[in-house]
């Protein structure tokens, strides 16, 4: 296949809508909820800092967080989960949506349980082990994007975490709330929009090309 048939191919494939679970479906942040139940939020607001300052890698940040957080009983973790309220917009898309969604969160799979059974698509997130006290893989969201990329689609990313660069580059379009913890390295992209709320969101993305 050339190139010029690959690009055209590329163009003329399926959207699917990816979105970032931590921070952005969640009106109430998860980690700083479970932080404050160990009285930790000192600690968990450092460690954010200096992930989006660079001077943590993802994975070394993701190991400490959740060596702290792991204290708490998994019953609580869950309970916690199921109580968060998702944005009635963004929750509304996915489940009408949820065959061309897919969430991504590192958090291990048995933490953000409740989550998705309630928004019933498709899932990446980290594999945890011993009944959610250990880790056995940590996800990484660039490698989810080019997974969904290989089997035929385009990918509309959805996401304001600001040391997910890699996730960034890998996407066909990324869409990115205003604010503080907007990533720097994409406000300027073409490829990038900066959105101010999750109604308007919804509507950019059911407005891209053939998102049907």
């Amino acid at each position: 296949m050339t190139q010029q048939s690959d690009e055209a191919s590329r163009a003329a494939a399926p959207w699917y809508f990816v979105f970032d679970l931590d921070g952005l479906l969640l009106r109430d942040t998860f980690i700083p909820r479970l932080a404050t139940l160990l009285g930790r939020e000192r600690d968990l607001e450092d460690l954010r800092r200096r992930s989006l300052a660079g001077e943590l890698p993802v994975e070394a940040s993701f190991r400490l967080r959740f060596g702290i957080l792991k204290a708490l009983p998994l019953s609580v973790i869950l309970e916690c989960a199921a109580g968060l309220f998702l944005d009635t917009a963004l929750e509304t898309f996915i489940t009408t949506n949820r065959e061309r969604c897919a969430l991504l969160t590192e958090n291990p799979d048995l933490w953000v349980a409740p989550l998705t059974r309630r928004l019933n698509c498709r899932l990446f997130c980290s594999a945890s082990a011993g009944n959610g006290t250990s880790i056995r893989t940590i996800l990484r969201k660039d490698a989810a994007i080019r997974l969904l990329k290989q089997e035929g689609f385009r990918t509309a990313l959805v996401s304001l975490a600001a040391d997910d660069s890699p996730m960034f580059r890998e996407a066909d379009a990324v869409f990115v709330r205003s604010g503080p913890d907007a990533p720097a390295s994409t406000q300027n992209s073409r490829s990038c929009t900066v959105f101010q709320d999750c109604p308007a969101l919804c509507c950019s993305l059911a407005a891209l090309p053939d998102a049907r």
